[in-house]
């Protein structure tokens, strides 16, 4: 099946949605929104555990966080540079981990920013405008199999229901991803790889969602915070907020009353990570603003 009329008819019928999206007015709902269930998550977790913070630890957790972080921007860098390769772009490391900053700071705009600017920033690096476009799809259908494919192992131990249910959705992520993949320059290898980087990524995550939890002072097993941490590709995927902002932490906090962990617990330790996230993410994309037009972003510019 050729993938230029799917792409088509997906193009037509998400260009209204896309048009309105750009808006001043979208922009602002966007917020709105996320402010809404960002702080009011927060007061209905501090109603709930007025000693919710009360009990934070410190210590080497902090420096612990930070660390995972900063890996974790790592773990992005490499998905970018094998996002490029599925997609026949050649990407240096160093624009590789400038697409990954500043597409992630992207993903704090109402709109799909982070898609946008990778496959801007691909086409940049030969790929074309197609390729580009599923190759961010297929990287983000295994981002999410990935992620439930783990969270799923792990609530197979403790809620067998909601670990089959993981697991089927990882399937069926999975196979997309294969499909697309097939059709794309870098292949089935390319998307082999990405996997891998998707485990490793949310294996990092995870550890970040424990150790924050582990600072406001929850009791939560490594197993548990896993669970929680699937809460991520949620608040992707509900593309209602910038970057997900209050609905990954709403949905940390449901995971959280589903396998025994305090829900206003989950939804700061949510809160904490994507606050640390998103300082270190604007630290780097200040640095970026003003070199990233004078690195070149592909192998062939280094030529």
């Amino acid at each position: 099946m050729r993938l230029e009329p799917i792409a088509a008819f997906l193009a037509s019928r998400l260009e209204p949605v896309r048009a309105w999206s750009r808006t001043p007015e979208a922009r602002r709902l966007g917020w709105v929104l996320a402010l809404i269930l960002f702080f009011g998550g927060l007061a209905m977790s501090l109603r709930a555990r007025p000693d919710l913070f009360a009990s934070v630890q410190f210590g080497p957790l902090v420096p612990a966080l930070l660390v995972l972080v900063v890996v974790m921007t790592l773990a992005n860098t490499f998905t970018v540079r094998e996002i490029g390769r599925l997609a026949g772009a050649r990407l240096t490391m160093t624009g590789a981990f400038s697409v990954a900053v500043m597409s992630a700071a992207a993903n704090y705009l109402p709109v799909p920013g982070g898609p946008i600017y990778r496959i801007v920033a691909m086409q940049e690096a030969g790929a074309g405008l197609k390729a580009a476009g599923f190759a961010n799809i297929a990287a983000g259908l295994i981002w999410m199999a990935a992620t439930f494919l783990l969270a799923g192992l792990c609530a197979v131990l403790t809620t067998p229901w909601l670990g089959a249910s993981l697991l089927l959705a990882a399937a069926l992520l999975g196979g997309g991803s294969v499909w697309m993949a097939h059709r794309l320059p870098g292949g089935n290898r390319a998307l082999l790889v990405l996997f891998v980087i998707s485990v490793a990524a949310a294996c990092i995550y995870a550890l970040a969602v424990h150790f924050a939890l582990a600072m406001i002072g929850a009791e939560a097993s490594l197993v548990q915070s896993t669970i929680v941490s699937a809460a991520g590709v949620i608040g992707a995927a509900i593309a209602l907020t910038p970057s997900g902002v209050g609905i990954r932490e709403g949905a940390s906090a449901g995971l959280a009353a589903l396998v025994g962990v305090d829900p206003a617990a989950a939804f700061a330790a949510s809160a904490v990570v994507h606050v640390v996230i998103l300082g270190f993410l604007m630290l780097c994309a200040a640095c970026f603003a003003g070199t990233q037009t004078r690195k070149p972003l592909s192998d062939e510019g280094l030529s």
